[in-house]
């Protein structure tokens, strides 16, 4: 049995009918009834919604078709069928014609259903255009499809898969959002915009970035690629900076940027630098293989140790008065 796709929406009322291969799915919403037969390889649909009723028949025969107090309009030729049905404002077509379907299910006042073409594997759909929304299925070829869901006031939902990869706009609401890209063994992911703030996650292989969150003045970003990792935090009058590569990593810390105070750290294989700045003191630590380096100026004093090797060390303390 060829397979075929079917999308109805009448106002608050909709159904979607997808057969082939032996298989069938139909989703009803609203105030729709639905009736399915199959038998001897042919499938009827009838959906009735208010006042009308739409009937769908594959493998060139029809069973019904009756339109409220419109009229209606059936010709048989060949293997395939051509229901044209008037009612009021809308109208409703169904060609079938071997293994393809057109059909534009209907129109009424300023929205619009059609099932523009099935053909081999490939199928546009757009579903439905009401007031300022759309829901438009694209394009189905071979693996691939795109799928425009809603379109309402200032939001928008959009799904993209081609092969592998897979886009979703899920919502666009005033000022947020939220969009997944799947491509091959990648991903992004903008989980929200709302106001002044943004989450972003993107992976991609073995390297993954995220920025947590922008809200009002802080910022958190996350980047792994391979064995190396960068975290940024700015909060406030803060920044946080956490660097990872191979077997090093560096720390940088701006604990109050407003105050007067500054830490800084840095580790690579095993060494250690950290640079601490608080009011007019100053401590900067280096430890390199067994060797320790401290300097220490707070007010009028200063400490080194000028270095930790082996078993011997230099120690200079310093009092200086002005």
């Amino acid at each position: 049995m060829a397979w075929f796709v079917v999308a109805v929406i009448v106002g608050s009322c909709w159904l979607v009918v997808v057969a082939g291969g032996g298989w069938l799915m139909v989703v009803v919403g609203g105030c729709l009834l639905v009736e399915v037969a199959v038998s001897s390889g042919s499938l009827v649909v009838v959906a009735f919604g208010g006042g009308w009723l739409v009937v769908v028949v594959v493998c060139g025969w029809l069973e019904v078709v009756t339109v409220g107090s419109g009229w209606s309009e059936e010709v048989v030729r060949g293997g395939w069928l051509v229901v044209v049905a008037i009612g009021g404002d809308w109208l409703v077509v169904e060609a079938v014609g071997g293994y393809w379907l057109v059909v534009q299910v209907a129109v009424g006042g300023d929205w619009l259903v059609i099932l523009v073409a099935v053909g081999g594997d490939w199928l546009v759909v757009p579903v439905a255009v009401g007031g300022d929304w759309l829901v438009l299925v694209v394009a189905v070829g071979g693996d691939w499809f795109v799928v425009l869901v809603a379109v309402g006031g200032d939001w928008l939902v959009v799904v993209v898969v081609g092969g592998d990869w897979l886009v979703v706009v899920v919502a666009v609401g005033s000022d947020w959002l939220v969009v997944v890209v799947v491509g091959g063994d990648w991903m992004v992911v903008v989980v929200a915009v709302g106001g002044d703030w943004l989450v972003v996650l993107v992976v991609g292989g073995d390297w993954l970035v995220v920025v947590v969150a922008v809200g009002g003045d802080w910022l958190l970003v996350v980047a792994v690629g391979g064995d190396w990792l960068v975290v940024v935090a700015v909060g406030g009058d803060w920044l946080v900076v956490v660097a990872v590569g191979g077997d090093w990593l560096v720390v940088v810390v701006v604990v109050a940027v407003g105050g007067d105070w500054l830490v800084v750290e840095a580790v690579g294989g095993d060494w250690l630098v950290e640079v601490v700045v608080g009011g007019d003191s100053l401590v900067v630590v280096a430890v390199g293989g067994d060797w320790l380096v401290v300097v220490a100026v707070g007010g009028d004093w200063l400490v080194v140790v000028v270095a930790v090797g082996g078993e011997w060390f230099v120690v200079v303390v310093a009092y200086i008065t002005t």
